[in-house]
């Protein structure tokens, strides 16, 4: 009888033998996934600045991974375009496609809304009433977000395409970032 293998063992040998391709599979699929997302963010660019009455330009947009690998915790995991420091709350406003472990094999695509200070999340708990059913909050940031099987994948850009013009609406609805301050 063989004794069953050290498993440290194991993912160091695995590891030496498969790093290389399986970073560059990694590096490939993260390019795609921006690009995508870039390339949804793109075309509606001015409708989105026109529904929160501030200017953005093409410029202002930046990839996005999250969280950093610096700050990896294996509890959720985000690729997209985000763009910074928008409007009076300098908000983050994300385009991205998501994963969470409590639905394994699943992906999201949303929007999001990040600020440093909680008030604009609480302020659009009141906004955005009554909430769409794929919304969602939590203490600095709120959107929305969409679950999707990988069987779907050939549908990624219309998924990004659809959360974005309903929070486009919905911003266009409110009058923009400014309604979140209240003025």
């Amino acid at each position: 009888m063989n004794p069953s293998p050290d498993p440290e063992l194991e993912l160091l040998r695995s590891g030496l033998e498969s790093y290389l391709p399986a970073m560059n599979a990694i590096v490939a699929f993260r390019e795609r996934i921006v690009r995508q997302c870039r390339t949804v963010m793109d075309r509606y660019l001015a409708d989105y600045a026109a529904a929160l009455s501030v200017e953005l330009k093409t410029s202002d947009v930046y990839d996005w991974d999250g969280p950093p690998l610096s700050g990896w915790n294996g509890k959720w995991a985000s690729l997209g375009v985000q763009l910074k420091r928008v409007g009076p709350s300098s908000a983050y406003l994300v385009l991205a496609v998501g994963w969470l472990p409590d639905d394994p094999g699943e992906y999201s695509t949303g929007v999001s809304f990040w600020a440093s200070s909680g008030a604009p999340t609480r302020a659009a708990k009141d906004l955005f009433q009554p909430p769409p059913a794929n919304w969602w909050d939590d203490p600095k940031s709120f959107g929305l977000s969409t679950w999707h099987t990988p069987d779907a994948a050939p549908q990624l850009e219309e998924h990004l395409t659809a959360v974005l013009e309903q929070w486009i609406e919905l911003w266009r609805k409110v009058g923009g970032l400014k309604a979140l301050s209240g003025k």
